[in-house]
């Protein structure tokens, strides 16, 4: 019963056209990778994908007792996403805040000034987001030491870790298509 599966929220704000916007391709990925896992999906529900560039105020209203909050982030939506999440974690303290995309830095030095600068991010996630995403769920859910997640970058008591990152998958059939299962039907 999805009642008492915990609640994620997946963010990826893009640009409308008229009518028309860029496809969320990014937090589909991750989505239908998620959803395809068995473990996953009897504990964790990923709620509507929020692509629509809204107030910050209307986006954060939505959230009913998230658990993590996941933000794909690019050029174009940082700022926002940004705002969105200091918002959540001021109304939301105990909420997971992830962030990763192009906009999310992965070398080391900018990792732990954009940590220590927005200190509402919990987790940066750099290189694919789809298995690591999927793995630092896991690693949540399961009380698991993040040290054994790859790609991820975070601050624990004022210390600064980061993990390797991991290698990209080479078979994208390993990989869920959020076209085929059903992810993007409701947009």
């Amino acid at each position: 019963d999805s009642g008492n599966r915990k609640k994620i929220w997946l963010h990826q704000l893009v640009h409308f056209f008229g009518s028309e916007a860029w496809i969320p391709i990014s937090i589909g990925l991750i989505a239908a990778h998620s959803r395809a896992n068995e473990e996953f999906d009897r504990h964790l529900e990923i709620m509507d994908l929020q692509y629509e560039r809204q107030s910050p105020e209307l986006i954060v209203d939505r959230y009913q007792d998230p658990f993590i909050l996941g933000f794909s982030t690019y050029i174009w939506n940082i700022n926002l996403s940004l705002e969105v999440a200091r918002l959540a974690k001021k109304r939301f303290p105990n909420v997971l805040i992830v962030f990763g995309g192009p906009s999310a830095p992965a070398g080391e030095v900018e990792a732990e000034a954009f940590l220590r600068k927005n200190d509402f991010v919990d987790i940066l996630v750099s290189g694919e987001g789809e298995t690591a995403f999927l793995d630092l769920c896991h690693a949540k859910l399961n009380g698991l030491d993040l040290k054994d997640v790859l790609s991820l970058a975070w601050l624990d008591q004022n210390d600064f870790f980061q993990t390797p990152e991991r290698k990209m998958t080479k078979d994208m059939d390993l990989l869920a298509s959020p076209y085929i299962d059903g992810t993007f039907e409701k947009i």
